[in-house]
């Protein structure tokens, strides 16, 4: 719903927030200084909803001195605000609050562009794993899971092999796991980086403990690396509840 008619008030409460007053007040009156941010965060939270363009410029200026408030509200503005929110992401000194947003859009009309910062291989690394925690956490996007499970599909994975254990994961989802599982048959050993790859999903697998993965896991009670069967056989137990022989392939 819009209030138009109190955006100038609002954003005077967030344009007069004073950073320094609140760290101040940190060290001699918690109670006043939790007062102080909350102020300056319900205000900026308002805007947000508001998608007051005049607000997020306000909440550029303060958003280092809001702290988490201020980063909860840049990324309710999601798609409007993705831009502003990728440069201070990029930038070394203000990645925190970059981060801090980014992780917080759940705006669906920002699930292209999220999706694009996934696929983008020079993206950094992290920023990419953020977008990712955003689109399967907070969107909830089956067109992200969508990707996923056609690069699994066709082996094109150039682009989600850094991501898709994870974003699976976090899904928390049949789908997700029935995913990661279908992964798992891929992953080539013979390769120290295959073995941890392996060892990463067969947790994830036994962390979500969703009964479509047992047949893949299953299959890892006759691989060659002990290592593996035996921890094929405790994420086993995690979704059955039994116990499995895994000491000879």
């Amino acid at each position: 719903m819009k209030h138009t008619g109190a955006l100038p008030h609002i954003r005077r409460i967030l344009r007069d927030y004073n950073s320094m007053a609140f760290k101040a007040a940190k060290l001699v009156d918690k109670r006043k200084a939790r007062a102080i941010a909350s102020e300056g965060s319900e205000a900026a939270l308002f805007l947000a909803e508001q998608r007051d363009n005049e607000g997020l410029n306000i909440l550029l200026e303060k958003i280092e001195g809001l702290e988490n408030g201020g980063c909860t509200a840049l990324g309710r503005y999601g798609k409007m605000a993705l831009p502003r929110i990728l440069e201070l992401a990029r930038d070394r000194k203000k990645k925190d609050y970059g981060m801090g947003a980014l992780v917080q859009i759940e705006d669906k009309d920002a699930e292209d562009e999220l999706i694009q910062i996934v696929e983008d291989v020079n993206e950094d690394g992290v920023i990419r794993q953020t977008a990712t925690h955003a689109l399967v956490t907070r969107i909830k996007s089956d067109k992200f899971l969508d990707r996923l499970e056609g690069a699994v599909s066709t082996g094109q994975m150039a682009k989600y092999e850094k991501v898709l254990p994870y974003a699976c994961r976090h899904s928390g989802n049949k789908r997700g796991a029935a995913i990661l599982a279908k992964y798992l048959a891929q992953i080539p050993d013979g390769s120290y980086d295959g073995l941890l790859k392996r060892q990463l999903v067969i947790t994830y697998l036994g962390e979500m403990s969703n009964p479509v993965a047992v047949p893949a896991l299953e299959s890892q009670l006759k691989h060659q690396n002990k290592d593996i069967r035996e921890l094929a056989a405790f994420a086993l137990k995690q979704i059955t509840g039994r116990d499995y022989p895994w000491s000879k392939p």
